[in-house]
């Protein structure tokens, strides 16, 4: 992006943060921020939202919060998508209650949880083998949210609760 000819935007550089975050590269991602920055080019929320993604997926839960800290500091609202990112980083670290805790603070801002908001949650629960409470966040979507597309809803659902089920059911060897 050294070259004359390139101008990059904020939409080039969340594509480089959504690389580094595809390879678990949190450190890359924040090199690339700091570029960007550097650059004048003014970070948004899917920017932030990739940046925590990355530090789910490098196992750096505490740093995924100090990016929502960041945020917060910078006058910049979190959407839901920073929210879902930081989910699924709970669920990563195994951390269910953290996750809850988030989803909480989420609607306390006043983010209204979508599908993927409860997708999220219900992975994490099936993470750290909570099927009955997938259920349960499955069922207050549902009150929420409304049943969805038939199929689509019903695949979900299962799929969900079947992948829940799995993990908690005893192994061959344990037997």
């Amino acid at each position: 992006m050294k070259d004359a000819s390139v101008v990059a935007n904020s939409d080039t550089y969340d594509a480089l943060i959504n690389a580094c975050a595809e390879g678990s590269e949190a450190d890359r991602a924040f090199d690339v921020l700091r570029q960007m920055e550097a650059e004048g080019v003014k970070p948004s929320t899917t920017t932030y939202a990739l940046l925590i993604s990355a530090c789910g997926r490098a196992q750096q839960l505490e740093r995924a919060f100090s990016v929502m800290s960041d945020m917060e500091r910078l006058g910049v609202g979190p959407d839901a998508v920073c929210y879902i990112s930081l989910i699924y980083a709970c669920g990563r670290a195994q951390q269910i209650g953290t996750a809850l805790q988030v989803f909480d603070q989420m609607k306390r801002s006043g983010v209204t949880p979508t599908r993927a908001t409860y997708t999220a949650l219900m992975s994490t629960c099936s993470q750290c083998g909570e099927p009955d409470r997938a259920a349960s966040l499955h069922e207050e979507m549902v009150r929420h949210l409304g049943p969805g597309p038939p199929l689509v809803a019903k695949t979900e659902a299962a799929t969900r609760l079947a992948s829940a089920a799995a993990a908690r059911a005893p192994t061959a060897a344990a037997g």
